[in-house]
């Protein structure tokens, strides 16, 4: 049996491969590492474990007509996924490209939303996150924060010889230091290099409670140390 584990802010600033020295503190996670193979079947015990809680996405979709954009957002692309929505945006940045970003509380029963997890893995962050948090929270607090990740899509819109990697890495941490403050906990995929899985970041009220709902042993979860994925050259898909 494979114990579930918790990983603090230094390994999470090892796993993005960020600098030692970053002035931001980040919480811990929970380390749920996974074999490819094994990750929709330990996504699936995470679903079913914490069914009671609030699931929130951001997704953002980049399209070269301003119209295109509707109606392809969550309902077309995610099957029953989307139970509410909480807000949308449309920017046309001033190259022409349209960005349509959708946030949504999600049902975590929806089969669609193992692929709304996987495609926040080939976005980086970029404009999508995926977030759990107590059933009687704000999605407000959690709409605000992830804001900080439109931020990062927008800077790639930047001329090519501008630096971005600091600006980018602020961003990034913003959203994840204020999952203590504000109480959510952001789900975070592994790259496949070479494992799946998640780290699930967050305070420590919401952290042990996210643990405490889940089995003493969640089926599909590697062996491995965060240390060794680094090792590797893997990381989150951030």
């Amino acid at each position: 049996m494979v114990a579930i584990t918790t990983i603090d802010g230094e390994a999470l600033l090892a796993l993005c491969g960020w600098p030692e020295d970053t002035s931001t503190t980040l919480p811990s996670a929970l380390w749920l590492p996974a074999e490819l193979d094994d990750e929709p079947e330990m996504f699936s015990e995470l679903c079913a474990s914490w069914r009671d809680e609030a699931w929130y996405g951001l997704a953002t979709w980049r399209l070269r007509a301003a119209t295109a954009a509707a109606g392809r957002g969550f309902a077309a692309r995610y099957e029953g996924l989307c139970r509410e929505s909480i807000g949308d945006s449309h920017l046309i940045t001033p190259r022409g490209v349209s960005q349509h970003s959708e946030w949504c509380a999600l049902d975590p029963g929806a089969s669609s939303l193992y692929d709304f997890f996987a495609a926040t893995r080939l976005s980086r962050g970029l404009g999508s996150a995926l977030a759990i948090a107590p059933s009687d929270g704000s999605p407000g607090n959690w709409f605000a924060a992830s804001a900080a990740t439109l931020q990062r899509s927008m800077l790639r819109q930047m001329s090519p010889e501008i630096d971005i990697t600091a600006m980018d890495r602020f961003a990034a941490l913003s959203y994840l230091a204020a999952t203590s403050p504000l109480g959510y906990a952001a789900l975070v995929p592994l790259n496949l290099h070479p494992w799946g899985g998640c780290v699930v970041i967050g305070g420590d009220a919401q952290r042990e409670r996210l643990r405490s709902l889940l089995p003493d042993s969640v089926p599909g979860l590697a062996d491995v140390s965060a240390q060794e994925v680094v090792a590797y050259a893997g990381g989150l898909s951030l």
